[in-house]
């Protein structure tokens, strides 16, 4: 259950640093070593620049951020989902749903008909649950011989 006071904004490059470290949780909660996770760094690294090309909206209650999600136009038709992250201590709150409910209107807003991403294998059945659909398989960014699902759905 969302707590009441948990309310959706959008970012601001000065949350860079805290969405960094809650992106960098979220992923190791899957599970993942340090050794992984030390491939990962700089690909979920987010700096002030990323923040201001993304479409990027928080979750937050008393100043704590709680999860995010961002949104990268790729053409006129198709924007991508680049980050979608909940703190571990908040997953399962309907945390995740309450930011896909605002970046999915504000992709219809913006006119996009078809949202894509590349998704981490333990967040899969979530997308499914969101209406995605698995197209194909396609390399890690970040860690080398590996390949996650490229995921799409229509809007």
């Amino acid at each position: 259950m969302i707590p009441p006071e948990v309310h959706i904004r959008a970012a601001v490059s000065e949350d860079a640093a805290a969405l960094t470290s809650l992106i960098y949780r979220s992923k190791q909660s899957n599970g993942y070593d340090d050794v992984f996770m030390a491939l990962c760094v700089d690909v979920l690294r987010i700096t002030p620049e990323i923040l201001t090309r993304r479409h990027t909206f928080l979750a937050e209650t008393n100043n704590q951020i709680l999860g995010c999600v961002m949104l990268d136009p790729k053409d006129t038709n198709t924007a991508e989902i680049c980050a979608f992250f909940v703190d571990p201590e908040h997953k399962r709150r309907g945390i995740g749903q309450l930011l896909w409910k605002e970046v999915l209107n504000h992709a219809r807003d913006l006119g996009f008909t078809q949202l894509v991403l590349d998704a981490d294998p333990e967040a899969v059945p979530f997308y499914y649950r969101l209406g995605f659909e698995t197209l194909h398989d396609t390399p890690s960014e970040a860690i080398p011989n590996r390949v996650i699902p490229h995921m799409a759905r229509s809007i």
